[in-house]
């Protein structure tokens, strides 16, 4: 949305709005019509409008122990199964990722 402001008394006037200014009124459509003159000669410039926040974010509840150690599967011991059926690591490898990290994340089911 754009919106102008009067260099002379700071008024803010939101385009599509109908205002009234120095003694005159306008029309809504008003900066739609006015040439780039005409809007300078009643005083107005155009502004950026800074974008509106959006509220913050609802704090997401922790990560279960079940979730944190699918993430460690997927990031860890996966490319280790990949890299033993390869012949890239000694076979046991994958096993023994797999228990670290039951180890570190245990069930609580």
């Amino acid at each position: 949305m754009k919106i102008y402001v009067n260099s002379t008394d700071g008024q803010m006037v939101s385009h599509g709005a109908a205002f009234v200014a120095n003694g005159n009124s306008y029309p809504a459509n008003w900066f739609d019509f006015a040439t780039a003159d005409e809007i300078s000669a009643a005083g107005f410039v155009e502004v950026e409008q800074a974008p509106a926040s959006s509220p913050p974010a609802e704090p997401q509840p922790p990560l279960t122990q079940r979730q944190l150690r699918a993430i460690a599967y997927q990031q860890e011991s996966d490319p280790i199964f990949f890299k033993e059926q390869r012949g890239e690591v000694p076979t046991g490898s994958w096993n023994d990722k797999v228990s670290e990290i039951k180890a570190r994340y245990p069930d609580q089911d």
